[in-house]
């Protein structure tokens, strides 16, 4: 699984970051995969968000269309048929260090 921060996630969908917290708040989604203060996202589910909010849908209906093509990629991946996005970014992953 490949990460990005908040900060790089708000970056990729040209949002504050509080917009992710709100949208989080409000629909359950994007989960930050380690909430608190370094909040970190899976980079596969902001490029099915960024994708669908490119696509001119309302907040509501992108988050529910980003979802279901996240779903759909973790279940591709599982079976061995996924591409990550790492693969179609040339992303390294990244790891936190210990605190």
């Amino acid at each position: 699984m490949y990460t990005i921060t908040e900060a790089a996630a708000a970056a990729m969908l040209s949002v504050p970051p509080s917009t992710l917290r709100e949208w989080e708040a409000r629909f359950g989604y994007p989960k930050p995969l380690n909430p608190g203060e370094d909040r970190m996202y899976d980079q596969d589910e902001m490029h099915a968000l960024h994708e669908a909010l490119c696509s001119a849908l309302s907040v509501s209906s992108a988050i529910a269309r980003a979802r279901g093509s996240s779903e759909q990629h973790e279940k591709a991946a599982q079976a061995g048929n996924g591409s990550s996005s790492a693969e179609r970014f040339h992303v390294s992953e990244r790891r936190e260090s210990p605190r």
